[in-house]
C-alpha cells in the first residue's frame, strides 16, 4: 500500500473511481441467462475495495451467487461466473439460518438429524454436513410427497416437531424471495470471479497476491483517469472563425480500467473442499480482446495503436520516472488485469521488472504525434536505433506468435502495421522513419 502510494498521479481526476456505463444499464437484457446462475445458491461475501489516494480499503457485505465449474483458465488463474449483489441484513440473517448444520433444526433430536440427514444427502449429492439450505433444495425437487417430507414428518413430531415445521416453512418462504429476486437478472450485477490455481500459489500467500493485483489495478486506474484529463499543448489547439476552439482539450480516445476488488467467501472451509475462499472480482468485458503491449515491449498484434503506448509513457514521464503502466490489453478503450514497473523494482507482484522493464519498452516504442500532442518528450533513442525499432518490433512479435496455435502450426505471422493520426494503417518502416527525422 506504501508502493501504492508513491505511485498514484498527484492529483485526483474528478471520475477516476467511476463505475464504466455497461454496469450502469439494469435493465438491459442479461447475457448470462443461459447460465442460470441466479438458480445457484447464495452465499454470504465480503467485498474489499482499495481506493489508492486514501490508501485505504473499504469493504462491503454483499450476496454471491458462482457457477461450481470455472468457464476459463489461464496458467496461473481460474474464472468463474458470479452474480454479486449489496446484501441487506434480513438477507444476511436469512443466509446464515440457510447454512446451519439440519442438527440445529429446531424440535430436532440427535438420532433423528443424523437419519434425516443420510434421506437428504440422497437426494442432494454433497461434501461435508448436511445443510438446511440442503434439506430445503431437497424438499424443492421431490415435492411435499418425496422421501425427505416423509422422513422430516417422522422426525418432527410433536409440540417440538409443529414448532420446527412452521420455523423450515417461514424459512423456505424467505429463501424463495431470497432465489427469485428480480435482481439476480440483472446484468449489472454480472462479475467474472478470478482465483489462483491451487497449485500457482500457497494458500497463505493467495490473499496477499489478490490483494496486491487489486492494488496494481486501482493505481493503473488512477493514471487511465489522469491521462484522459491531461491537456494537450496549446499549439494543437486551432480556434475557430468566432475565437472559440472546437478542438479537443484532452486526449481523443478516452481510456478506463475496470475496477477489481477482492472478494472473500468466510462460510468455504479453510481446506478448499467447497471451493477458494478469496477471488478477485472485475465487470464482464464482451468484444474482441487484444494485448497492446506486454511488461518487456510490444507483442503479437498486427497492428499497434498509439493510445496505449502513449499511457504507458505519459505514466512513466508524468511521475519522473518512478512508475510505467505495461502489459495494457481489454477490449478497445476499456482496459484489465495491467503490470507496473516500478524504478525500485519493488511492489505489484513478480511481474514488476523495474528498471529494465522500462528499458524494454523503450527499446521498442516509437515517438509518435499523438505524444507531441500531449506534450511528452521523446526518449532518448538516436534516429538509428529509432530506424532500427521495425525490426526489434518483429522479433518480440515473432517470439509471442511462436507460442500461439497459429505459430506452432508454421503459419507465418501477420505483416505489422502502425495504426498513425486518422485511423491510417501506415508500415512500421514509414512510422519509424518520421520519428526518426531525416537522414542526415
Amino acid at each position: 500500500e506504501k508502493m501504492a502510494q508513491e505511485t498514484v498521479p498527484s492529483c485526483r481526476g474528478g471520475t477516476a473511481m467511476r463505475v464504466s456505463e455497461r454496469d450502469q444499464q439494469p435493465s438491459a437484457p442479461d447475457p448470462w441467462a443461459e447460465f442460470g446462475i441466479d438458480k445457484c445458491v447464495a452465499e454470504r461475501g465480503t467485498e474489499m475495495r482499495f481506493d489508492p489516494f486514501a490508501q485505504e480499503w473499504k469493504r462491503y457485505e454483499v450476496l454471491v451467487k458462482m457457477e461450481p465449474k470455472e468457464f476459463a483458465h489461464g496458467s496461473v488463474r481460474r474464472c468463474f461466473r458470479a452474480k454479486v449483489v449489496p446484501m441487506s441484513a434480513a438477507a444476511a440473517s436469512d443466509i446464515d439460518a440457510l447454512r446451519l448444520p439440519i442438527g440445529l433444526v429446531p424440535g430436532l433430536a440427535a438420532e433423528q438429524a443424523d437419519a434425516l440427514a443420510e434421506t437428504v444427502r440422497a437426494s442432494v449429492p454433497g461434501d461435508g454436513a448436511v445443510t438446511v439450505e440442503d434439506l430445503l433444495l431437497g424438499i424443492e425437487r421431490e415435492g411435499d410427497d418425496g422421501a425427505i417430507c416423509a422422513a422430516l414428518a417422522g422426525a418432527a413430531g410433536g409440540a417440538k416437531g409443529t414448532a420446527s415445521k412452521a420455523w423450515l416453512s417461514d424459512l423456505q418462504a424467505r429463501r424463495a424471495t431470497l432465489h427469485l429476486e428480480a435482481r439476480w437478472a440483472r446484468p449489472d450485477c454480472n462479475r467474472v470471479a478470478k482465483c489462483y490455481l491451487d497449485d500457482a500459489l500457497k494458500d497463505d500467500a493467495v490473499r496477499a497476491a489478490t490483494e496486491e493485483d487489486v492494488v496494481c489495478q486501482a493505481v493503473a486506474k488512477a493514471w487511465a483517469e489522469a491521462y484522459n484529463q491531461s491537456d494537450i499543448v496549446e499549439a494543437a489547439i486551432a480556434p475557430s472563425k468566432d475565437g472559440r476552439s472546437d478542438a479537443l482539450r484532452h486526449p481523443p480516445k478516452q481510456l478506463e480500467f475496470v475496477a477489481l476488488t477482492l472478494l472473500e467467501l468466510p462460510s468455504r472451509p479453510v481446506d478448499g473442499s467447497a471451493g477458494p475462499r478469496i477471488y478477485a472480482l472485475e465487470a464482464v468485458i464482451e468484444g474482441e480482446y487484444r494485448k497492446f503491449n506486454n511488461n518487456a515491449g510490444m507483442l503479437v498484434e498486427d497492428v499497434h495503436r498509439q493510445t496505449p503506448q502513449a499511457l504507458s509513457h505519459f505514466a512513466w514521464e508524468r511521475s519522473g520516472g518512478r512508475v510505467m503502466l505495461a502489459d495494457v490489453q481489454g477490449v478497445g478503450e476499456l482496459l484489465t488485469d495491467p503490470v507496473i514497473h516500478t524504478a525500485s523494482g519493488t511492489g505489484f507482484g513478480s511481474t514488476n521488472l523495474g528498471v529494465r522493464g522500462m528499458s524494454l519498452f523503450f527499446a521498442s516504442h516509437l515517438h509518435t504525434p499523438l505524444l507531441e500532442l500531449l506534450g511528452l518528450k521523446p526518449f532518448g533513442l538516436s534516429p538509428v536505433e529509432v530506424r532500427r525499432l521495425p525490426a526489434l518490433i518483429r522479433e518480440f512479435q515473432q517470439h509471442d506468435w511462436d507460442k500461439t496455435e497459429a505459430g506452432k502450426a508454421g503459419e507465418p505471422a501477420p505483416a505489422v502495421k502502425f495504426l498513425a493520426g486518422g485511423g491510417q494503417e501506415v508500415s512500421l518502416e514509414a512510422a519509424a522513419a518520421a520519428a526518426a527525422g531525416p537522414i542526415p
